[in-house]
């Protein structure tokens, strides 16, 4: 007796089995594509969330350098304000970090325009051109994406 006999199906049998398989591999095809459908808006809906946190950590260290800017002669509970909207601040970020977000380096000699966003110019000839000269806005990462660049000022010759 051949052993492929004893696997032999009758054909409608075969054909049964055929098309079950075929609606099988459609419906693992559909679910591979849900599943991946849903981790990429999972991932878009946990960047937009930590770019509304970051902003929150901005206008808190806002707040704090406003409450340090009051000057001489402000009460010493201006000063626990600051410490404590900084320790919110720093507290955030933390918990931030904690889940992959990543500050960005500021730039020092030269823009890296993968990671910093030009977004204004100071005539300075006696500098290089694109020369770095302030950072208006921390930049992070998320794992090897960027969630936002670092926002800097360059110099320009002309």
């Amino acid at each position: 007796m051949n052993p492929d006999d004893t696997l032999a199906l009758p054909r409608e049998a075969r054909d049964r089995v055929q098309l079950r398989l075929e609606a099988l591999l459609r419906q693992r095809a559909t679910l591979e594509t849900q599943v991946r459908t849903q981790g990429e808006q999972q991932q878009s809906e946990r960047e937009r969330l930590f770019l509304e946190l970051l902003e929150v950590v901005d206008l808190l260290d806002q707040l704090a350098t406003g409450l340090d800017n009051v000057g001489e002669g402000a009460p010493p509970m201006v000063s626990r304000a600051s410490r404590a909207v900084r320790a919110a601040s720093g507290k955030l970020l933390q918990s931030l970090t904690t889940r992959g977000v990543e500050t960005l380096p500021e730039p020092e000699a030269t823009v890296d325009f993968s990671m910093h966003r030009v977004m204004a110019t100071e005539h300075r000839p006696e500098l290089p051109e694109q020369t770095p000269l302030t950072v208006l806005k921390k930049g992070y990462r998320l794992d090897d994406r960027i969630l936002r660049p670092v926002d800097i000022i360059t110099s320009r010759q002309s």
